[in-house]
């Protein structure tokens, strides 16, 4: 299973002949990332404030574009991702040992390993039990017991929402808990209390954003069925007890402050973000008030206006990459919708930074007779390519607008095209056309 969430470095695949769905599989990957742990526990500690999620970036989780390259597996593309990431965890486990600067064995690793993924599955109580792990009964023993609970979590193979945007926030957030565990474990600071406080922070960041989503698909008032079934989605994948579930029929929702407070890192909330563009084209289409409960969002996370955008045209290449994830949440066109309604968004952005592209448009070359030419008549090729080319530099020019000269962001060139041409017009002409 090679996948593009992994990057270019020591990450490498996972088995293609482990088999989650027999005992045993988590042993088996233990055994081939010993080697490569050893080697990223040695060496000098590292560690500032960043450290967690500059190695959660390293190891893959988080990592943008989204759409995945899949060789599947014996177990099926739920499974694949369950043995990456599992994977990447104790890889995740070595370089907390190096972060402390902690010198181990093959062994020691070996048990440190076990250790924290028990906890981050709910078995402390188990460890507390089976001792200091010396015995390779022991051992298998606990091996098999956090294998179980591991498998138990993987969504079956058709779920809808199967690798999406939500699913990757899971894993992330499953796996910043282990980073975390594993820090207290070579700290020597892993005990029960500090276990439940570390999951418990999870359960709240995992209850946020389905919160997130329900405080966006009310916003304009009204709950479709294509919302209520991706909600009943969102709650079903993400493994919350009853108490949890219990919790997110609130009365009230919380705002967008509180959400902000409860979702900290900025891979998190930028997942949080993406899956709220997608949540809100689930149904006929985004409304204003969607619209602005996610500008709104984005402005708490403290996530630039040009990033949003951004998002916007990432939501697109996701869902047509994956044409399964909106046809199994709606039955409308999901991703007509998207162009359509990221479009609208794009022309806002633009009218907002209209003043300052006229007067870089006027310094830039023959592109105002270019523009003038287009709304008339067809451009020929050679004249096409100018006029995109200056269009670019004019984009670079502006700091909100710079991202859509960069390759992928092809889509705003037509809507400058079009909105340019008026504001180029003599002053008479403007004042009379507040339309624009």
């Amino acid at each position: 299973m090679c996948t593009s969430w992994l990057p270019d470095d020591d990450n490498g695949c996972p088995h293609m002949g482990v088999d989650p769905r027999r005992s045993g599989w988590l042993h088996v990957l233990q055994r081939e990332r010993l080697t490569a742990g050893l080697e990223a526990s040695r060496g000098a500690p590292w560690s500032d404030e960043a450290w967690l999620d500059r190695r959660l970036a390293k190891r893959g989780f988080g990592v943008f574009p989204m759409a995945l390259d899949w060789e599947p597996g014996k177990g099926g593309r739920s499974r694949d991702i369950l043995l990456w990431s599992v994977s990447s965890r104790l890889l995740l486990i070595a370089d907390a040992a190096r972060q402390a600067g902690a010198s181990v064995s093959e062994s020691q690793l070996e048990v440190a390993q076990l250790r924290v993924l028990a906890a981050s599955v709910g078995l402390f109580e188990t460890l507390a039990e089976l001792g200091d792990l010396e015995s390779v009964k022991a051992r298998r023993a606990l091996c098999r017991d956090i294998e179980t609970r591991l498998v138990a979590r993987c969504p079956p193979t058709e779920h809808p929402l199967l690798d999406s945007n939500y699913h990757r926030f899971l894993v992330y957030t499953e796996s910043r808990s282990v980073l975390r565990l594993a820090q207290a474990c070579f700290a020597g600071t892993l005990d029960e209390s500090l276990v439940a406080a570390t999951l418990g922070e999870s359960a709240v960041v995992r209850l946020g954003i389905v919160e997130a989503v329900q405080g966006l698909v009310l916003a304009d008032g009204h709950l479709d069925t294509s919302e209520r079934r991706l909600v009943r989605g969102l709650i079903n994948l993400g493994g919350f007890t009853k108490e949890e579930e219990a919790s997110l029929e609130l009365a009230e929702l919380p705002s967008v402050e509180a959400l902000a407070r409860e979702i900290q890192t900025p891979t998190q909330r930028v997942l949080v973000l993406r899956v709220l563009i997608a949540a809100s084209l689930v149904d006929r289409d985004r409304s204003p008030a969607e619209d602005a409960y996610v500008d709104e969002l984005a402005e708490a996370f403290g996530i630039s206006a040009q990033e949003v955008a951004r998002l916007h045209l990432d939501a697109g290449a996701h869902m047509d990459a994956r044409p399964d994830l909106s046809s199994s949440l709606s039955r409308s066109a999901t991703f007509k919708r998207i162009n359509r309604s990221t479009q609208r968004y794009l022309e806002r952005l633009v009218k907002q930074n209209m003043r300052a592209l006229v007067t870089e448009a006027r310094e830039m070359g023959d592109l105002v007779q270019l523009l003038s030419k287009k709304a008339r008549e067809p451009l020929t090729d050679d004249e096409q390519r100018r006029m995109e080319a200056q269009l670019k530099d004019v984009l670079r020019a502006i700091p909100a607008l710079a991202i859509f000269a960069a390759p992928g962001g092809a889509l705003l060139l037509p809507i400058l095209a079009r909105l340019l041409p008026f504001q180029l017009m003599p002053d008479a002409f403007l004042d009379q056309d507040e339309s624009v």
